[in-house]
Parts: C-alpha cells; sequence; structure tokens
C-alpha cells in the first residue's frame, strides 16, 4: 500500500485490508514501510510493527446489552474488563435490527446488524443487562446463555419482574451510600474506600423479599433513619447473579481518584464472586498489549482482589520456559514481568490449586520511537509567546499586572454604593 507521508512531528493513520484463513487462532501480522525507492532509512527499529490477531468465533469474555444507553454502559463495559481481564463489549439496542458496538478499549462505537449482537451475546461468559424498560425482548433474552453469570443494571419495575426480582416503588430523596459495608461475600474486595462521601444515587428500588438477597452495598437518605439495598447478589438456580437497585452508579466512575476507586473495587468484588464458581474463569489474566517492545518490563492485567497469588509461566514456542512469577493479587488489578528478548511467547496463568486463569500468546519485538518528533509542548509554546510579546514590548510592564486598573475599580463601585445610599437607594 502507497501511503503518504505526514508532515513532521505528526501521525497519521490508514487502514487495509487483508485475507486471513478461517478459525486459525493466533496469527502474527507484520507491517513495515519503506521509503518510496523500496529502501529504509539509517534508523531500522521503527520499520516494523507487529500484532497478534485471533483468527476465529469470538471467545467469551464480558457482553453488555442495553436497552437505553446513557452514562452507565460507557464507564461500566471497561471496567468490567480491567477487573476481570476479560475482553469486554457493550450492544446499546438502536432499533429492531441495529445496535451500537462499544468496545472496552479506545475505539470509536459503531452500528452493527442484529446478528452481530446476538452472537456476541450467546457466547458470553458474563452477561449485562441495562436500562430496559418493560420486559427485556424476547429475542434478547433467549440468547442470554443458560448458566452465565448475570448482572442486571437500571432496569424498572416490570423489567426486574420479568427476570424474577420483585421490587416496590422508589422513594423520594436523595439517597447516600452507607459508610459501613454490609457483610458479605466481597465485602473484604469493598474495604477502604469512604463510600459515605461519594455521590448520591437515584430511585433505589425496594427488594419486597430482601430475605432471598445478599446485600453487597446500602444507602440512607439524608437527614432520616433507615437503609436501602442498592446492590445485591443471588443465586437462581445454582447461577450467580449481581442486581443493581438504584441509578446513576457511574457518578462515582466519573469522579477521579476516591470515586474511580470505589467504583472499580465495587465491580472488582462482583464480578469476582460472580466468576468464583467458572471452570478456569475465564482468560482472567493476560497481556494489556499483546505485542510489547524489547528492554521494557510487561505489564498485566489481573483480578482485582482474591487470595494467595497466581502463577504465570512464559515459554517459547517450542516449549523452553523463560519466565516463572507469582505475582500477588493486591488489589491493583495490574502486575509487571521481567523484560523478554524479542521473540514469540505464550503464556499461561494458574492459581494456587492449577485452575487455569488465562494462556494465550505475547511477542516481544525490536522496535523504538525514539527518532519520532516530540509531541509539542503547548504550555511551553505559550511561554515562548509571552517572551517575545515582551521583547517586542521593549521591555514595557503589561496593564493587566498593574494594580491601578484593579484599585479605580473598586473606588468606582464604593463611590457608586455611596451615591447610592444618600438618595436613599439600597
Amino acid at each position: 500500500v502507497r501511503l503518504a507521508t505526514p508532515d513532521p512531528g505528526r501521525l497519521s493513520e490508514h487502514g487495509f485490508g487483508i485475507s486471513l484463513p478461517a478459525d486459525s487462532g493466533y496469527l502474527a501480522v507484520s507491517v513495515r514501510a519503506s521509503l518510496p525507492d523500496g529502501g529504509g532509512d539509517a534508523f531500522e527499529a521503527d520499520d516494523r510493527a507487529s500484532a497478534l490477531v485471533r483468527v476465529g468465533p469470538p471467545q467469551g469474555g464480558i457482553v453488555l446489552v442495553s436497552g437505553a444507553g446513557g452514562w452507565e454502559p460507557g464507564h461500566l463495559v471497561p471496567t468490567l474488563s480491567r477487573v476481570t481481564g476479560l475482553p469486554g463489549r457493550g450492544f446499546i439496542l438502536l432499533g429492531d435490527s441495529t445496535f451500537l458496538a462499544l468496545a472496552s478499549e479506545d475505539q470509536p462505537p459503531r452500528r452493527v446488524g442484529a446478528p452481530d449482537a446476538l452472537d456476541a451475546l450467546r457466547s458470553a461468559e458474563v452477561v449485562v443487562i441495562h436500562g430496559f424498560a418493560g420486559a427485556v425482548p424476547s429475542w434478547i433474552a433467549e440468547a442470554v446463555p443458560s448458566g452465565s453469570p448475570r448482572v442486571l443494571v437500571d432496569l424498572d419495575r416490570e423489567a426486574l419482574a420479568d427476570r424474577g426480582v420483585l421490587v416496590g416503588r422508589p422513594p423520594d430523596g436523595e439517597w447516600f451510600p452507607t459508610a459501613e459495608v454490609p457483610a458479605s461475600p466481597v465485602a473484604g474486595v469493598l474495604s477502604g474506600p469512604n463510600w459515605a462521601a461519594l455521590p448520591p444515587v437515584a430511585f433505589p428500588l425496594p427488594l419486597t423479599d430482601p430475605a432471598a438477597f445478599t446485600p453487597v452495598l446500602e444507602a440512607s437518605r439524608s437527614g432520616r433513619s433507615g437503609v436501602q439495598t442498592i446492590v445485591a447478589l443471588r443465586r437462581v438456580d445454582q447461577t450467580p447473579e449481581a442486581v443493581v437497585l438504584a441509578s446513576g452508579l457511574w457518578r462515582w466512575a466519573a469522579r477521579a481518584g476516591s470515586g474511580a476507586d470505589a467504583y472499580r473495587r465495587l465491580w472488582g468484588g462482583v464480578s469476582g464472586w460472580l466468576l468464583a464458581g467458572e471452570s478456569g474463569g475465564g482468560a482472567l489474566v493476560r497481556p494489556e498489549e499483546a505485542v510489547v517492545a524489547d528492554g521494557q518490563a510487561i505489564p498485566w492485567r489481573v483480578p482485582l482482589g482474591g487470595e494467595g497469588g497466581v502463577t504465570l509461566a512464559l515459554t517459547t514456542l517450542d516449549g523452553v520456559e523463560r519466565v516463572r512469577e507469582v505475582i500477588d493479587l493486591d488489589g491493583t488489578g495490574r502486575a509487571l514481568t521481567p523484560a523478554l528478548e524479542p521473540g514469540d511467547y505464550r503464556y499461561r496463568a494458574a492459581d494456587s490449586e492449577g485452575e487455569v486463569m488465562g494462556e494465550g500468546r505475547l511477542r516481544v519485538e525490536v522496535r523504538s520511537a525514539d527518532m519520532l518528533y516530540p509531541a509539542m509542548d503547548s504550555d511551553s509554546l505559550s511561554t515562548a509567546g509571552q517572551s517575545e510579546a515582551r521583547v517586542a514590548g521593549a521591555g514595557r510592564r503589561p496593564l493587566r499586572e498593574h494594580p491601578l486598573p484593579y484599585l479605580l475599580g473598586i473606588l468606582l463601585l464604593c463611590g457608586e454604593w455611596i451615591l447610592r445610599r444618600q438618595r436613599g437607594l439600597r
């Protein structure tokens, strides 16, 4: 493919299609750039780039299907993907035959047909049903895999009743999360954040049969006694299910720092409980990037919370083991392993009982961005512009730095106030 050269200091993106054999598993795809004469330049480390792609039917992961959209799916899909290590996809219903597809990574949303959304839903390891008013459409409900863990978020009373959750009418007022976390299987992961300092939630729906649920988080109305369960767990025919009974949890994720940490801990604990009974638990451990540069530590995504550690082994394609690390689950959801020599590797992660928690391919390649033009610093450009303006002004002091204009403004306001009082005005 012949491409136009971008201007100095700028990057450009180009797309092109390639043919891949069907159901071929992991494939390494390399791209090499050359100059118009067919040669390279004096710095070859940035002439080639690689990607690892898996060709075949979609593999499980987190799949969210929404009937309303809003802010919650955009926060929930990447958060669940980050804390579980599973790929995350979201589908917002636009009509009877089209969906807006959301990805867990930094990819733009796109329109897809109903078959694409339903195929992803049928292969999901965890299903999130969000934002339906009234019963969930039967053609969507029938695609939900039997026995897959489920999460119900922002459903109205009729939609919850259709899923077997009976609730009353929501009370009025603002409801703030309580500082004390109730006893539950995920209480250990939720310890730490100041829940009472988070933004309030809206429309908490009271459970008609609270004994059938295990509360995870509760909220109380400002200035009044009594609490309402806003997140609860239960099992339906041995299938784990989490129910969010209030709206507006996305506001926690939108608040940087403590709010985002609380949101991450909540879904880390809930997803850990949902996947605890799964055989293998899905691909819970995976590299943040399938292709990394040599000489750099390799970042991994690991489960948030849990007990014990994860043994991660990296071997070459011919079976020679190069790295064996025991990763502690420290609650951050991330880990680092030492740098590897360039080449192709397989990774396999297992818990203390030998249960597989992730396996796949990893490539380490020789690459460098050292010869790219550095990104322009707008702050330094602004400072340089101000310096040039001062030089052009022969050292004269700009008006905004003089105190006299501000003093004159204050005196005028005081004079206006005195005149008004003398005339009997207020």
